[in-house]
């Protein structure tokens, strides 16, 4: 009488391991961002959020493509008890997936530039080449994931998911802040900051950011070899639980040309349908810089001869911008024609009063959501403040050999105060100096 393999789960454990590790992958992640933003700055994410475009449909790939299709096949033959058939397809599936993430790893390494500069951030090219070899790792990790999933036992993908992600976390973040310690470091020293000679501070920080990134993007990659690694040695140490009985009483299995057609069969489509859920952000970060360069350059005269103008300044320009990149952090300032900017400080101070508004209801609607409330308070306080416009409703008029701040006509006394505070606070630093420094570089009087 056939004996089921030792270690399997049912239906239901296996969901709630994989939602519990799922769950606390995404609090890892929310942990992540916020004082990832605080190292690397709204510059350096930019560079990270493009090298992470390219990681994020991998990864949807690795986790729901690859290893369906190989859970699939191997629940097939375990449920006929032919467990030879279940360990060749490891083995076949393993070796495909070397394959596949060598090449991956390869093409995406061969084709950094080039996507750095279509993208129009080549800045961030070393963050896109930091990242490639995760592509192999999360293959490397499809194949055990996928196995262990076939043979209902979920815990080593959850224990692999959650180890990819305390290592994004942990060394992230360390390799990050170590790498603007360093930079930092060499400026106030007096020395080149990876090989840039930085006069000001802002110009220190422009060199920075895209090593500090590609640290923080390190982590990314290390941790998913770290995934590895763990699966790797599970297997080595604890195997899949088949007993000898078992392999001896199944049938002979299947030729691995055989199992290699059927498994590239059934991944193919799995895998494609994964991409295509997926690879939005891809082809916005292709597409979208092209399309504003293109329509841009029909626009205004004076719009094109500031493109040129900045593009042939010493300034980090990066090109024109889509409305959904003011918040993505793809640069620190953005520069528009007066009627656009005016337009999109109304919206974000329109969209944010109602956004609070509708919060404040929720949170208020219910014993309930008033006790979370108190849990949530310091948070939003937190974050009203960053969009309130009574504490950011006055910015420095550029071009004017002086210090004039602008407020906007809805000021009040709550208003002018932090616009007289942040008129101290430019005062005593070298703002004024930065900018007619720059300015003289750019041959502008």
């Amino acid at each position: 009488m056939p004996v089921a393999v030792k270690g399997r789960q049912s239906l239901l454990n296996g969901a709630i391991v994989l939602a519990v590790s799922t769950v606390v992958v995404h609090l890892i992640g929310m942990l992540y961002k916020i004082p990832l933003t605080a190292l690397i700055g709204e510059v350096g994410r930019g560079y990270f959020n493009a090298a992470y475009d390219i990681y994020t449909p991998l990864y949807a790939v690795s986790m729901a493509g690859l290893p369906v299709a190989v859970s699939k096949l191997v629940s097939q033959n375990v449920a006929l008890h032919r467990y030879r058939d279940a360990r060749m397809i490891f083995r076949v599936a393993f070796r495909l997936f070397v394959i596949t993430g060598i090449l991956g790893t390869g093409l995406l390494l061969l084709l950094s530039y080039p996507y750095s500069l279509l993208i129009g951030n080549p800045k961030s090219l070393l963050c896109i080449l930091v990242i490639a070899p995760s592509i192999l790792f999360c293959c490397l990790m499809s194949a055990y994931r996928g196995y262990y999933e076939g043979m209902s036992n979920m815990v080593p993908t959850a224990i692999s998911q959650v180890i990819e992600a305390l290592g994004k976390l942990v060394l992230g973040l360390l390799f990050a802040f170590l790498i603007m310690k360093l930079g930092m470091a060499e400026f106030h020293a007096g020395r080149a900051v990876f090989g840039v000679q930085a006069a000001t501070e802002a110009e220190a920080l422009s060199a920075i950011y895209p090593y500090s990134a590609a640290g923080a993007i390190s982590g990314v990659t290390i941790g998913t070899l770290i995934g590895y690694v763990f699966l790797f040695i599970r297997h080595r140490a604890a195997g899949d639980r088949i007993t000898r009985a078992q392999l001896a009483n199944a049938p002979r299995p299947a030729g691995s040309i055989s199992i290699a057609k059927t498994l590239i069969a059934v991944a193919v489509p799995i895998v494609l349908s994964s991409l295509i859920l997926n690879i939005t952000n891809l082809i916005d970060a292709v597409t979208i810089q092209n399309r504003l360069d293109y329509a841009l350059e029909k626009g205004p005269e004076i719009i094109k001869e500031a493109n040129e103008m900045l593009r042939e300044s010493p300034l980090n320009y990066i090109g024109y911008l889509e409305g959904k990149d003011l918040f993505e952090g793809r640069a620190d300032v953005v520069v528009t024609d007066g009627f656009t900017g005016n337009v999109i400080l109304k919206l974000i101070e329109g969209t944010s009063k109602y956004m609070f508004t509708e919060i404040k209801k929720l949170l208020f609607k219910n014993l309930r959501t008033k006790i979370g409330a108190l849990f949530l308070k310091d948070g939003l306080n937190a974050f009203k403040k960053t969009l309130d416009p009574d504490i950011n409703g006055g910015a420095p008029i550029l071009g004017v050999d002086g210090l004039v701040l602008k407020s906007h006509g809805s000021s009040n006394a709550k208003t002018i105060r932090y616009v007289v505070l942040k008129a101290c606070d430019l005062a005593e630093s070298s703002f004024l100096e930065d900018i007619k420094s720059t300015f003289q570089e750019m041959r502008i009087s």
